[in-house]
């Protein structure tokens, strides 16, 4: 359907620091392909913020052209169909950008900025997808209270204060600094896609290589 006005200008003004693309279509790469799909869910203050702080929060997706499907939802709510006035409306003034980047790259991004972030907005997922790309990138907020160094219910406190979901500890993805999260585990949960040893989690790919990578072999 056609993009709503709340989106506000699709064009982007480049000025004299316009990258040199020659004018070309991006459709059309020669023997070297095209170049790689990337979606990134920028936010400095998205997974450690302290309630009362703001943040940005930008969905982007970097692509061979501009993708008109790039979407994003909040809890799984289209934002067009999220209430001017609430948490997600009005207040975060969601806008649809688009850049070329240095390696002419297109960039496609919605942005909006929180100016106060509350416990209403904690453990809000937001999740950005491309159906000309088939792609999707998924992301939560997690805030901390205010003047307090550890974590809310159901989150797990690294040695370095970030708070990070107890799900997430021992599956065999360090999400700690420091690796804290996949130590002193007595069991693992491991990610779906890695493969459970009895003692930790390995990648698909060591299966069947001839190498015990399991204590048991049962990889092999």
């Amino acid at each position: 359907g056609d993009e709503s006005a709340e989106y506000g200008d699709e064009s982007a003004d480049y000025g004299d620091e316009s990258p040199d693309c020659d004018g070309e279509e991006s459709s059309d790469y020669g023997d070297e392909g095209a170049p790689e799909v990337m979606l990134h869910i920028r936010g400095p203050k998205l997974q450690d913020a302290i309630v009362g702080e703001g943040s940005s929060i930008t969905c982007a997706i970097a692509a061979p052209d501009f993708d008109e499907t790039f979407q994003m939802f909040i809890n799984g709510v289209h934002i067009q169909d999220i209430a001017g006035g609430g948490l997600w409306g009005d207040e975060a003034n969601f806008q649809r950008e688009k850049y070329v980047l240095e390696n002419c790259t297109k960039e496609t991004a919605i942005a909006g900025f929180i100016d106060e972030l509350t416990e209403d907005h904690n453990m809000t997922e937001i999740r950005c997808s491309s159906a000309k790309y088939d792609e999707d990138i998924t992301m939560t907020i997690i805030l901390r209270p205010v003047n307090s160094s550890w974590c809310q219910a159901k989150m797990f406190r690294c040695p370095d204060q970030e708070c990070i979901p107890s799900s997430w500890t021992c599956n065999g993805e360090p999400d700690c600094s420091d690796g804290a999260d996949e130590q002193g585990c007595d069991g693992f949960n491991c990610a779906s896609h890695l493969f459970q040893c009895p003692e930790k989690c390995i990648d698909f790919f060591s299966q069947c290589d001839g190498i015990d990578d399991c204590e048991n072999g049962e990889d092999e």
